[in-house]
């Protein structure tokens, strides 16, 4: 049968959705009802009339004439300023609650309407009934659009603190670019002041050894040759620190150093392969090939073996730190190599060596002013 189809307002406080959207009335209307909305009832829903009119409903202003259909749609309970539109041919759609609302239980009885509540309709019990609309798209989609909502707002707060980690790293990394630049410039100083030192210990012993100057000031020259190593060293040191803190701010570390991280004890031989790693990276072999930049400068190295890898049977050369991984309970302990004397190069004159059994002897002349 053709019926009629009211969609009065809501006038429960704070209550904005609507029974029916502009899609759901376009269907009502292809399949024959004749639908009457009242004025602004989708407007807190975000439907205009235009658009329940576009839609083929009728905008009535009067609640009456919403309420005076044969079908009534609503979301929320009738309130007591509605009890009045109640009549016995009216069929009421709508949450109903009628444990909590008594008075709204005696007026449908006394008014003769048929009602159904929406929290009733999922039981089962209601079977012959067939709803050509949906009431829910409002809600479903503003729930669907608020979580939507959520996630972006999740993902732009994500966003943002990546970003802020990108620009500490960016910051961390240019602080230590700078740090290794000024280390850098800080040793090639320190490798110039310590060729200054050698050619004044040159040039003051080969004076000492003519006769013509004391050896206060021969003395002297090799003590700011030995402060002039010591510094050079210890820049070194701080430019391998740079070198590490770039690494560290990149997360290659463990990398750079070939470290994989593993559960239990090494291997004997990883000890000794670390070892000859260790030392390859200590005196390395220059390459002719590879160009530097900036230009590298470095002393001359001493003349050391490099550890290798003993075969089933043999002893491994080892450092002190790492001999213990060889040794085994009860064993006699591995004596320990006999340093070598790094071999002297060409050119460079023999060092004065001082001990405390015996001191180069005063010279007989006396000192001239």
């Amino acid at each position: 049968d053709m019926s009629t189809i009211g969609v009065p307002a809501e006038v429960k406080d704070g209550e904005r959705r609507v029974a029916l959207d502009p899609v759901a009335i376009a269907a009502a209307v292809r399949a024959g009802h004749t639908v009457r909305v009242q004025a602004s009832a989708g407007t807190g829903a975000g439907f205009a009339d235009a658009d329940y009119k576009e839609a083929g409903a009728e905008i009535v202003n009067d609640p009456g004439e919403a309420w005076a259909a044969d079908l009534v749609v609503k979301v929320k309970e009738p309130q007591p300023a509605e009890y009045g539109f109640f009549h016995p041919d009216l069929t009421l759609f709508t949450f109903l609650h009628l444990a909590a609302a008594p008075d709204l239980a005696d007026a449908l009885v006394a008014s003769g309407v048929t009602a159904y509540a929406y929290e009733t309709l999922t039981q089962g019990d209601q079977t012959s009934w067939d709803l050509g609309f949906q009431f829910s798209m409002p809600v479903g989609f503003r729930a669907a659009h608020a979580q939507v909502r959520n996630l972006e707002l999740r993902v732009s707060k994500s966003r943002s603190a990546l970003a802020a980690q990108e620009l500490e790293i960016a910051h961390e990394l240019a602080v230590s670019f700078q740090e290794l630049d000024r280390f850098y410039r800080t040793a090639q100083t320190y490798f110039n002041r310590r060729l200054a030192a050698q050619k004044r210990v040159q040039a003051v012993e080969a004076e000492y050894e003519a006769g013509r100057t004391t050896l206060d000031l021969l003395l002297r020259a090799q003590t700011s040759l030995a402060q002039a190593e010591i510094a050079y060293y210890r820049s070194l040191i701080e430019y391998n620190k740079a070198v590490s803190g770039i690494h560290f701010r990149k997360g290659t570390l463990l990398e750079l150093n070939q470290v994989a991280l593993a559960e239990g004890p090494w291997e004997p031989k990883a000890y000794v392969d670390a070892l000859r790693r260790a030392w390859a990276r200590t005196h390395a072999i220059p390459a002719p090939t590879l160009h530097a930049e900036p230009e590298d400068f470095a002393v001359p190295a001493p003349d050391m073996p490099l550890p290798v890898m003993p075969l089933e049977g043999e002893t491994p050369l080892l450092l002190p730190n790492a001999r213990e991984a060889f040794e085994a309970p009860g064993d006699e302990p591995i004596p320990p190599p006999a340093p070598a004397e790094p071999e002297q190069p060409e050119g460079d004159p023999a060092p004065l060596r001082m001990t405390e059994a015996s001191s180069p002897e005063e010279p007989e002349s006396e000192p001239t002013e």
